[in-house]
């Protein structure tokens, strides 16, 4: 399996790749809520009905999930502002762009297997 990559097809699929080790994903990035999470230590839930700029996708690495509140958030690793940052993700937020089917805010999950040779 040298040189391949598993990409999962869907957050239950990355949720079981997790267990053995981090998961590479995008992040559907918002300006200013992210960097105001960033700066409170909050949950990121993406754009709300706030005035907000889209910016893009952002390559991440999930690092762990958990539960907070009975809601799955995972704890995300990302380049950002010249730095690396941890930042906590709402798993099940929902949200819709022009043009776009409606997406949560992680997409194209994809994990490097690690080997041991």
């Amino acid at each position: 399996m040298k040189g391949k990559v598993i990409e999962a097809t869907n957050v239950q699929e990355a949720y079981d790749l997790l267990e053995d080790q981090p998961v590479g994903a995008k992040l559907h990035v918002f300006r200013p809520q992210l960097d105001l999470d960033l700066q409170h230590d909050g949950i990121y839930c993406g754009g709300s009905g706030e005035v907000c700029c889209y910016v893009g996708l952002r390559d991440g690495i999930i690092v762990g999930v958990e539960k907070i509140q009975g809601k799955s958030i995972a704890t995300v690793k990302l380049w950002y502002k010249n730095e690396f940052r941890f930042v906590k993700v709402a798993m099940s937020r929902m949200f819709r762009r022009r043009n776009i089917q409606p997406t949560i805010l992680l997409v194209d999950f994809c994990v490097p297997p690690f080997s041991a040779n």
